[in-house]
């Protein structure tokens, strides 16, 4: 061989010894019979061998086993067969990675590849680090499952605890506000029926809020079947129309289909209906109308409520379908309720492959609309 090429190789492969050793990874090369040809220092001194331990030619599970004698790493059990099986069981295979936490507690990934000639090149990195982040993820993630699972016995209780005295105390208030238990002075039938009003309010407080925790843990119940959307409106017309009357505002419909045939659930549809028919009542001015409209545009069913108010601050209108969010504040409104309607609306409509929005100009009212499917 020409002494020019014998230089060059040696040249070639001091080089490529030089950038072995300046690696920060631990490196390691095996041949085809798992045999060591050659390390850098960082792969020493991440299992504390000596030189003469790592010597080419020693093979990589002899250096398990010192692993094991000198309790380089944290074993499963005395003699190591664990970490000695999982590691011959890798470099069998050669496939993913294999990880391993030291005594002294840092954790190694090592990934292992294939070369040509039938060994393979093996490259070790410290994550300590990751695995200390997911360690505090999985305590993140345990301590919301814990108090989630709170919140939810929380509010069962509350559930149980609240509904049955509300019950028997809004039928009592309606009994005395009716007239039942003999005629009352006009300031006292105006005290009964505030706190018939107010323990409505407080019925709907406590559903609403059950109803957005079943949203946000995803088991809010829907049944899907076919109705008539047309009539679904106009029945949420009807029940919300005495609501209404508090507030001396009347319903107008400025166009209706006389059916809408679609796939949704009758229930929660007319949760939201009542919702905007409502929220569009107590924020209209005394005497006035509110708007209403179901019309079919692109194979899509869209259902609208305006109120002629004083419609919501442009400041609001990003949190309008924030929960505890009210649209307005000021004093030329009369708001009420816990702002959490129009989210729980929200999320039913996009349930149904729908979209929920509004349109307002302030001093001029808001649009409130909501879209769905025909085909449902």
């Amino acid at each position: 061989m020409p002494a020019d090429s014998s230089n060059n190789d040696a040249a070639e492969a001091a080089i490529l010894l030089d950038a072995i050793g300046s690696m920060e990874e631990a490196f390691v090369a095996y041949d085809a019979k798992g045999r060591l040809i050659v390390c850098n220092q960082a792969f020493r001194d991440m299992y504390n061998y000596t030189e003469a331990q790592t010597q080419p030619g020693v093979h990589f599970s002899e250096l398990g086993e010192i692993d094991v004698q000198q309790g380089n790493v944290a074993i499963g059990d005395d003699i190591g067969a664990d970490y000695l099986e999982r590691k011959r069981a890798y470099r069998e295979n050669l496939k993913g990675s294999f990880t391993v936490r030291l005594k002294e507690g840092r954790w190694i990934r090592t990934n292992d590849r294939r070369m040509k000639n039938g060994g393979f090149v093996s490259v070790q990195v410290d994550i300590t680090e990751i695995k200390a982040y997911e360690a505090q993820m999985e305590d993140a993630r345990r301590q919301a499952e814990t108090a989630s699972q709170a919140k939810t016995e929380f509010l069962a209780t509350m559930s149980h605890e609240l509904r049955t005295p509300l019950t028997s105390i809004h039928g009592s208030l309606g009994l005395i506000a009716g007239g039942a238990v003999g005629e009352l002075s006009p300031h006292a039938q105006e005290l009964a029926e505030n706190a018939l009003r107010n323990s409505e309010r407080l019925g709907i407080l406590v559903n609403d809020i059950l109803d957005m925790d079943r949203i946000e843990s995803g088991t809010l119940n829907y049944s899907f079947m076919h109705h008539d959307l047309a009539q679904i409106l106009r029945q949420s017309v009807r029940s919300t129309s005495s609501y209404a009357e508090r507030f001396n505002v009347r319903y107008v419909w400025t166009d209706i289909l006389d059916e809408a045939p679609a796939v949704l659930d009758e229930r929660r549809i007319a949760q939201v209906m009542v919702n905007l028919l409502s929220n569009a009542a107590k924020f209209s001015q005394s005497g006035g109308q509110v708007d209403l409209a179901l019309t079919l545009q692109d194979e899509r069913y869209r259902i609208s409520v305006r109120d002629y108010g004083q419609g919501i601050l442009p400041e609001m209108k990003e949190k309008v379908f924030e929960t505890f969010t009210q649209g307005d504040n000021s004093d030329t409104r009369t708001p009420g309720g816990a702002g959490l309607s129009l989210s729980i609306s929200k999320s039913i409509v996009e349930r149904h492959g729908g979209k929920l929005d509004f349109e307002s100009t302030y001093g001029e009212g808001a649009l409130f609309f909501f879209e769905l499917p025909v085909d449902g």
